[in-house]
Order: C-alpha cells, then sequence, then structure tokens
C-alpha cells in the first residue's frame, strides 16, 4: 500500500490553490472585459439613438417648412422664409434650425420658377447632429405640357393616353394616369433631364403595356407616384387678374365673336350677331390682353403677344399658328426647330372649354373624311373649371374637339404649347373596343410638344416639389 507524506501532500494543496487563483484571475479578467464590452455596446446604442433623433428632429424641422411652404403655394422669400436659420423649433428629442436658399446654378430673382435648397440641421439632447437637405422647386401651370384635375369623363369612362398619341414634355395629373396600349412619352435631352410624367395617385391604370411605356432613352423611368396634387383653384384668380388688366389697359368686348389674327401683326374681330362692321387693330394696341364675356372663334397667323380671357367657350376655327413658329421654322421639324427663335405667344383661357371645331370648306361644309387634315394650334391652353358642373349632359369641357366622335381616321392634332384643364376633354374617344384590339379611329392623335417658354411665363404657381433628398 501506497503512503504519503506530509511534505507531498501539501505540494499537492499547492498546486490546487494555485489553479484556482488562475481560475479566479481568468475569470476576474473575462468578467471585466465582458463589462467593458457591455459598456461599449450601450455607449454605442447610446450614440445610435441619439444619432436617430436628431435625424428625426432635423426631418421634423424640414416637414414643417414644406407645409408652409405647400399651404400657401408662393415663393418664400414673399413668405419671409428664406435665408440662415429662417426656421427654427424643438421636439420632445432635439432641437431644429432650418436654413434656405437658391438651388445651385439657379438664380431665382431671374426666373419664375423658384428653385430651393432646404437644409435642415437637428441636434438631439444627446449632442448629436444631423442634416437633411432636399431640393424643391415652386413650379407653375405653364410647366406642363398637359396638367390636370380629373381624367375621366362623367360618366367615370378613363381618359386615355393611347395609340398614336406623343407626348413631348412633362405631365402633371391630380387623377390616375389612363394608358392604352402604346402612347409614345419623348424625353429628349438636354432638354427633358427634368422632365417627368407625375401624378397624385398610387397607380397607374395599364391596357396591355406596363411602366415601360414611361422609360426614356437610357432605361429611366420618368414615372413619379404619390405626388401632391396641383390647386386648380389658384387658376380662379388667374382668370380675375387677366380681366381687370383687359379692363384697365386691354380690351374687353361684349357678346360673341370672330377674331382673325394676321402674320403682319394685325387682328380682325367681328361681332357675330347684328350689323357691327369688322374691325381691324394692331395685335400691340391690346397691351397683352382681351376679355370676352361670351363666346369667341379664333384663327390665323399670330405675329405678337396676346392673352385672351374668355367667360364662356373659345372655338378653334382653324389652324392658329405663331409667325415665328411658321413652316421655316415648324416645332414638328425636331432637327431644325428653333424654339429661341419663337417670340410669339397666345395664351387661350376659359371658364368652360378650349373646342378644335369641325374643319369646313370654303362654302362651310363640312370637310369630307377623306379629306380631313392634320391641326396645328400653337397656344398655351387654360380651362379654369369643369363645364359638367351645372351642364349635365355637355360634351364640352376642358381642351375637347367637336368631332371626337367622329370616324375621321385619326389626323394628327399637332399641339405646341400646353394644356391645363380641371377635367380633360375629349380630342378622341375613349377606346370602347375589347382588350388587346385597337381602339376605333375616332377623333383626333395628340400630337403635343412642350413649349419651354412656358416655364418661365407670368403663370400662377402650382405647387411645392421636392426633386433631391440627401442625409448627413
Amino acid at each position: 500500500m501506497q503512503s504519503y507524506t506530509s511534505e507531498t501532500e501539501c505540494s499537492r494543496r499547492g498546486a490546487v490553490l494555485g489553479m484556482v487563483l488562475v481560475i479566479v484571475v481568468l475569470v476576474s479578467l473575462l468578467g471585466a472585459g465582458m463589462m467593458t464590452h457591455s459598456r461599449s455596446i450601450a455607449e454605442e446604442t447610446a450614440k445610435a439613438v441619439s444619432q436617430s433623433q436628431a435625424f428625426w428632429t432635423a426631418e421634423a424641422g424640414l416637414q414643417r417648412l414644406l407645409a408652409m411652404a405647400r399651404d400657401v403655394p408662393e415663393p418664400l422669400e414673399d413668405q419671409d422664409l428664406y435665408g440662415t436659420a429662417i426656421l427654427g423649433g424643438s421636439t420632445a428629442k432635439g432641437t431644429y434650425s432650418v436654413d434656405v436658399y437658391d438651388a445651385a446654378g439657379w438664380v431665382n430673382a431671374l426666373h419664375q420658377v423658384k428653385r430651393y435648397r432646404i437644409v435642415s440641421t437637428g441636434t438631439s439632447t444627446g449632442g448629436r447632429v444631423s442634416v437633411v437637405e432636399v431640393n424643391a422647386d415652386l413650379s407653375t401651370f405653364g410647366s406642363y405640357v398637359m396638367s390636370s384635375h380629373l381624367g375621366v369623363t362623367p360618366a367615370g369612362q378613363p381618359i386615355h393616353f393611347g395609340d398614336g398619341d406623343t407626348i413631348m414634355g412633362p405631365v402633371y395629373a391630380n387623377d390616375v394616369f389612363n394608358v392604352w396600349h402604346d402612347p409614345v412619352f419623348l424625353f429628349p435631352s438636354p432638354e427633358g433631364d427634368d422632365w417627368t410624367m407625375s401624378s397624385a395617385a398610387d397607380h397607374v391604370n395599364y391596357n396591355a403595356n406596363d411602366e415601360s411605356v414611361f422609360e426614356d432613352g437610357e432605361g429611366t423611368s420618368r414615372l413619379r407616384l404619390n405626388q401632391p396634387p396641383i390647386d386648380f383653384a389658384n387658376l380662379t384668380g388667374f382668370f380675375d387678374d387677366g380681366k381687370v388688366q383687359a379692363a384697365q389697359a386691354g380690351k374687353v368686348l361684349q357678346g360673341d365673336y370672330d377674331m382673325t389674327f394676321s402674320g403682319d401683326g394685325t387682328v380682325v374681330y367681328e361681332k357675330r350677331t347684328g350689323n357691327d362692321d369688322p374691325v381691324t387693330n394692331d395685335l400691340s394696341s391690346f397691351n397683352g390682353s382681351i376679355y370676352v364675356d361670351g363666346n369667341i372663334f379664333v384663327e390665323g397667323v399670330v405675329n405678337g403677344d396676346v392673352a385672351l380671357f374668355v367667360e364662356h367657350g373659345i372655338h378653334i376655327k382653324d389652324d392658329i399658328e405663331y409667325q415665328s413658329a411658321g413652316p421655316a421654322n415648324s416645332p414638328w421639324e425636331n432637327d431644325g426647330f428653333d424654339v429661341d427663335a419663337v417670340d410669339d405667344s397666345l395664351l387661350l383661357l376659359s371658364k368652360e372649354y378650349v373646342r378644335i371645331e369641325v374643319q369646313l370648306e370654303e362654302d362651310g361644309t363640312p370637310v369630307k373624311t377623306k379629306d380631313i387634315e392634320d391641326r396645328n394650334v400653337h397656344a398655351s391652353i387654360y380651362v379654369t373649371e369643369d363645364n359638367t358642373v351645372g351642364n349635365p349632359g355637355t360634351e364640352w369641357y376642358g381642351f375637347c374637339a367637336a368631332d371626337n366622335n367622329d370616324n375621321i381616321g385619326k389626323p394628327k392634332l399637332n399641339l405646341f404649347g400646353g394644356v391645363v384643364q380641371y377635367r380633360r376633354g375629349l380630342v378622341a374617344r375613349p377606346p370602347n373596343t375589347p382588350m388587346g384590339t385597337a381602339p376605333s379611329p375616332k377623333g383626333y392623335n395628340k400630337n403635343f410638344r412642350y413649349d419651354v417658354r412656358m416655364a418661365n411665363g407670368a403663370w400662377p404657381y402650382s405647387g411645392y416639389f421636392v426633386r433631391r433628398w440627401s442625409y448627413q
């Protein structure tokens, strides 16, 4: 039997004690490390929370300023909302300060359209700082080749962009876009770099197509949904201002009139009833504005600048074109057209409708279907109200065509300018054929080209729209 001496027992006890001490030290070090790690995690979490609070505080300042801007669609300078630290405030988690400047490369004093750089700086209660920056544009109703509040007939039938339509320019709608098959939307560069198809709706009503119809030449979609709606009420004041201007310095016509513009800078107008003789005046003598308390029927070649403010209907009897955008500088000759050479302008503004009339022969009979030609209209067209309200059953509202329901072979309606209308009118009948087949050839194909000069015209403002967002 083996026996142990006291010396051996002491040695064994000493070894065990040493191992215990080592384990205690290791556990202590591990605990200290875990405590340090936990403390580090807690600190990083606190920093992240504080940074998040700073971000949302900055965002609160930005959204407050945008809400103020959208509530009053006027230049921020006119609202005393321009400069450094122009708006300040606080939330439960921090404070914010908002700066407003002209957008880079843009001088608002030189343009009707306003472009701003808005910078909101948020500081959390923990001392973290976050900066949110956007570019916001104050657009006008002249910023679009087409804009509308309602895109359906009074019976609720969708009014489409359809086969044969070509739209060159930015479009804005408070209602749903209705797309039938393959309309063409053109975004030429650099002219169309900022052009978009924007809607306040959350979807598009496609018929045998998809979002690819809105892509530019580089495959980038120009479709923008869920945008803030345009306030068409602003157009009412615009009409009233034009009426006052015409009464003070322009021309006021009582009743229904025919009006023919001439390329020599004159205009002939004649009352449609009674025995009054035609009157010829220089277009410049009207100081840019004419008010008509009835209907007016227009045609001819415009050489100068004039705005027609009309209580009832504007009837386009025949082509109406700019002298400076005639055959030698046609908007439809894309390679040779020079918009900078165009120095004439025509505004057609009606409360009820602007209508393309049936083409007539010299003897006053309608042109035969086989002989109907494309129509040319150079103008900025505005229809401020929904003419179906109070006129149930009427077909005449918005920008429309008298033969929209006639089988005329779909000639082109060539518009150089833009159309703003409360309710979209009918220049062609909505497709009523089975899905997958072509619509009937009733009415006109739209061939609309945006007059880029309209972007800086003195039109009423339509609202603020954010173009770019960044975060630091």
